[in-house]
């Protein structure tokens, strides 16, 4: 028993009522959404049981790998790099310790890169300390493909980014000369 029964409110007629099944045979029940402009009542499909699953599908559920290479898109790494604060950087730390996230960062790294290219206002010290700091930081899996990244045009903000890179030697580091 509910202990808003006593009360009545304009809803209360509304609020527990089912909806018709829909053609699919599915249980609805009706969600009420308060809009500015009045009432409306937006169907929910309810989940599944899980006696109603059949084990077919239940296993389906269970052996399905999940992409954990997806994860942080190229947007989100865009953002942390044009940032680069203390949590940013712990962020990108633990992003470059997990192999498979190698493209998401790199795409990430090409979006900040293009973004910095197309602004009104470079700011080739940022860059230089971007590239300073991905040089240090980066695991030597990724310095080479960090040095085509900044070679893969000839504009200012990528020769900045270069630059930084460069000055942290972390190519010298990974591919030392023999």
């Amino acid at each position: 028993m509910r202990g808003d029964e006593g009360t009545s409110s304009p809803l209360s007629p509304l609020i527990g009522r089912h909806a018709p099944p829909s053609p699919d045979g599915e249980k609805r029940t009706a969600n009420i959404a308060i809009l500015s402009m009045g009432v409306r009542i937006l169907p929910r499909l309810h989940a599944p049981s899980p006696s109603t699953i059949r084990d077919s599908e239940r296993d389906s559920l269970e052996t399905e790998p999940m992409n954990a290479a997806a994860f942080p898109d190229r947007d989100t790494i865009a953002e942390k790099l044009s940032a680069l604060g203390e949590a940013d950087q712990s962020f990108l730390r633990l992003l470059m310790e997990n192999p498979p996230q190698d493209e998401n960062l790199l795409a990430g790294l090409d979006l900040h890169l293009a973004r910095a290219s197309e602004g009104r206002f470079l700011n080739s010290l940022k860059l230089e300390k971007l590239g300073e700091w991905l040089g240090n930081a980066a695991p030597a899996r990724l310095q080479m493909r960090l040095m085509e990244a900044a070679r893969s045009s000839q504009h200012a903000a990528h020769q900045a980014f270069r630059t930084g890179l460069t000055r942290s030697g972390g190519l010298d580091r990974a591919y030392p000369k023999v």
